[in-house]
């Protein structure tokens, strides 16, 4: 393969590795909003000491000493139908190669017998839906509903292999354990108490929940890493790229609920101006050792560390939500990607350090955030910051330069 072609095939298969991130992460948060409300569901709730039936209750005498609960999706049908028509009014058909229609326009329409066949040979719109005569009808997507149709939830104590928080079966089984938070709760009670637990675990099981119902529930290895990528303690898990794609989406999710609305910076607030003098007056040599005059020219170089855009050794304390925005602000991309996927996608464990990736999703993985990166700088909450930001160094420079406060 020449060197031309490798290059359009790597680009090819990265532009679709983050288009496939971006519908996942919108799949994913459509999934834990919209499937995990309580009246979706009936409930099984097995006090203490009570057998479950047909393997309801987790094993290990431990468990059968406290409250257990299974919540399974009510009027199954009705409601992965309902689910499957909000998702294809969110994405349409064209754009969702994850859940494909079962037909096409051109084999629906209304014959003698009362079958549906093909009308007048009109496409289905951009939703999935095509119009009759007798109104709009729907392509369902029949993978979309066997899966919805496939979910239970379980509330355990706690898991006999000893996991902390949760995990899912790859039959649609969501188990969360509740270490006694439940105990004595009714099962409304339970499933709202464990519910953020629930959408933080999904987060990340959902995607190896959606992959199996892609196939049809058909466990056939299709990456490099055989079956050993299902081995949790192997370097090809580490390296799959289905766990990988599962990390990601955990991280961007979580990252995003962490984002919180920066407040409105004034140079006037509290005890900050006395804090800036004091801050320039202390690092004053230091800034006139590297040709800056500290009183006329300390905030116009946006990327001077300490008085505006350091967030943690300077006078302007920031928040953590600011911190990561002044990295974008100041254009430093790589400590962006390094830091984010320490603190995010490794969540705490050096097995998924990017330097224990193989060299190929080390470009994988570094591609992809920088990616998700970019977004982020269209993102509403980054455009409001930046609008208080650039207002709040205007005054900053004036207050400097003995100018007028308004302009």
């Amino acid at each position: 393969m020449s060197n031309t072609k490798l290059i359009f095939e790597n680009w090819r298969r990265f532009l679709s590795e983050r288009k496939s991130d971006a519908l996942y992460k919108k799949l994913v948060g459509f999934l834990t909003t919209e499937l995990l409300k309580f009246e979706n569901f009936y409930a099984l709730h097995y006090p203490p000491g009570e057998e479950g039936q047909r393997g309801d209750r987790a094993k290990g005498p431990e468990n059968l000493k406290h409250d257990h609960f299974v919540f399974f999706p009510k009027n199954e049908s009705e409601l992965s139908e309902e689910l499957n028509i909000k998702w294809r009014a969110m994405v349409p058909q064209e754009e969702d190669p994850i859940f494909p229609s079962k037909y096409t326009y051109e084999e629906f329409g209304r014959g003698p017998d009362g079958s549906y066949e093909s009308v007048d040979g009109k496409p289905a719109d951009k939703k999935g839906f095509f119009h009759h005569h007798q109104g709009p009808l729907f392509l369902e997507s029949p993978l979309f509903i066997e899966m919805i149709e496939k979910f239970r939830l379980q509330y355990a104590y706690a898991d006999p292999k000893g996991r902390a928080a949760g995990w899912m079966a790859r039959d649609g089984l969501l188990n969360i354990y509740h270490h006694g938070s439940v105990d004595g709760k009714s099962p409304q009670e339970a499933f709202e108490i464990m519910k953020p637990a629930a959408m933080e675990i999904l987060d990340h099981e959902l995607v190896h929940w959606i992959n199996p119902a892609r196939s049809g529930f058909i466990d056939t290895p299709k990456s490099a890493g055989g079956m050993k990528q299902y081995d949790s303690s192997s370097q090809e898990y580490v390296d799959s790229t289905e766990e990988m794609q599962a990390r990601l989406i955990e991280a961007f999710r979580k990252f995003e609920r962490n984002l919180k609305k920066p407040p409105k910076r004034n140079y006037k607030e509290e005890g900050l101006w006395a804090k800036i003098k004091g801050w320039i007056g202390k690092h004053a040599d230091l800034l006139q050792g590297f040709g800056y005059n500290p009183y006329s020219d300390a905030v116009q170089d946006k990327n001077l560390d300490g008085l505006a855009d350091d967030p943690y050794t300077g006078p302007i304390k920031r928040t953590p939500t600011e911190a990561w925005y002044l990295l974008l602000y100041t254009d430093q991309k790589r400590r962006f990607i390094k830091s984010w996927i320490s603190l995010y996608y490794t969540g705490g464990n050096p097995r998924y350090d990017l330097d224990n990736h193989s060299k190929d999703n080390q470009q994988r993985l570094l591609g992809r955030v920088h990616d998700y990166l970019k977004s982020l700088y269209k993102s509403d909450g980054y455009q409001a910051w930046l609008k208080d930001e650039e207002e709040f160094r205007r005054q900053l420079r004036a207050r400097f330069l003995n100018q007028p406060e308004k302009q």
